[in-house]
């Protein structure tokens, strides 16, 4: 699922149902509260993707090395093949 909350007196069993449950995100005795720095995951067939956070930020990055000579000399081993 997408989300879900647990409502209990007891942090220990609060915190060993909130690890069993099958969703991205888990609210422990409150709900709705959104933070942009956490990352939601959706589980099973909650959505798609990831959002928010830098896990969110890299899923729409595609990474590139570029490499940039800023002098006129030749590269090493330039002509030796």
């Amino acid at each position: 699922g997408l989300s879900g909350s647990v409502w209990t007196r007891d942090g220990a069993r609060g915190l060993r149902v909130s690890r069993a449950m099958d969703t991205g995100i888990v609210w422990v005795n409150t709900m709705l509260a959104g933070y942009p720095q956490i990352t939601l995951s959706p589980h099973k067939l909650s959505g798609t993707g990831t959002e928010l956070g830098m896990e969110g930020m890299l899923a729409y990055l595609k990474r590139k090395s570029i490499v940039i000579a800023t002098d006129d000399k030749a590269p090493v081993g330039w002509g030796l093949g």
